[in-house]
């Protein structure tokens, strides 16, 4: 954890799935389709194309576990007032799910190259970590437990905490902000992989970072208004980061 007495009035959000984590959708979406299953008695079917997931039509990369359960669910035809019942049920019987599967041998993901090496110079330089992420919580903190990447983040806000992603940079910079005891102001910046993550820091008034270590493209995420893209987080990208936030 950062001292918070030496803490600069920084702070990183991360994104996980596609940011800092390979190859774990797969094992989610097995754990989010159980849930739906189990609440509806219907099992959707989910491919991977490349780096694309799709439940049916509907592509799912970038979106909260909130919207994806609730697509999904509009799918079957469920009515508005069904939809909130039948989420909580979802989202129960998901994280069960999820965590059964890693306790017997579940693949959770593979940290990419360069990010331990960011966490701890970020850390070294006195810049706060926190995690915003639309995975549901339970499901979050198993995966980042399991990749050793959750002592890098005592704090966030996660797919439980709003419907779609925009909604969870308050609770994250005010949990942040409580974790901390600093107050960040503009000095804040979100990284992610989708188009979806700039879309929705720059609704929040957040500075956008980029990284193209998802399904999406350098050039897509720099057309999509991202302030920083990178190809991957290895390498010296501390500078650059520090430049921004600093900006």
């Amino acid at each position: 954890m950062i001292d918070t007495t030496e803490c600069a009035a920084k702070l990183m959000l991360f994104d996980v799935d596609g940011t800092m984590l390979s190859g774990s959708i797969e094992v989610h979406w097995d754990a989010l389709l159980h849930g739906i299953e189990h609440a509806t008695g219907v099992r959707l079917p989910f491919e991977m194309d490349g780096k694309v997931a799709r439940v049916n039509d509907l592509v799912v990369n970038g979106m909260t576990d909130h919207q994806s359960v609730d697509a999904c669910l509009m799918q079957l035809e469920l009515q508005p007032d069904e939809l909130e019942t039948s989420r909580k049920a979802v989202f129960a019987a998901s994280a069960e799910r999820y965590v059964q599967l890693l306790d017997h041998g579940g693949f959770p993901g593979e940290v990419f190259p360069g990010v331990f090496e960011l966490l701890d110079a970020l850390k070294s330089d006195g810049i706060a970590t926190a995690v915003l992420t639309g995975g549901l919580r339970q499901i979050a903190r198993k995966r980042m437990k399991a990749t050793g990447l959750d002592p890098y983040f005592p704090t966030g806000a996660f797919g439980d905490d709003g419907v779609d992603r925009a909604s969870l940079f308050a609770p994250a910079i005010r949990n942040a902000q409580a974790h901390y005891g600093a107050v960040f102001g503009d000095s804040i910046a979100y990284i992610g992989d989708t188009l979806r993550d700039v879309d929705a820091a720059r609704k929040a008034g957040v500075k956008a970072i980029a990284v193209a270590t998802g399904h999406t493209s350098s050039q897509e995420l720099e057309d999509a208004g991202a302030d920083l893209v990178f190809e991957t987080l290895e390498g010296d990208v501390l500078p650059a980061i520090q430049a921004l936030l600093e900006r």
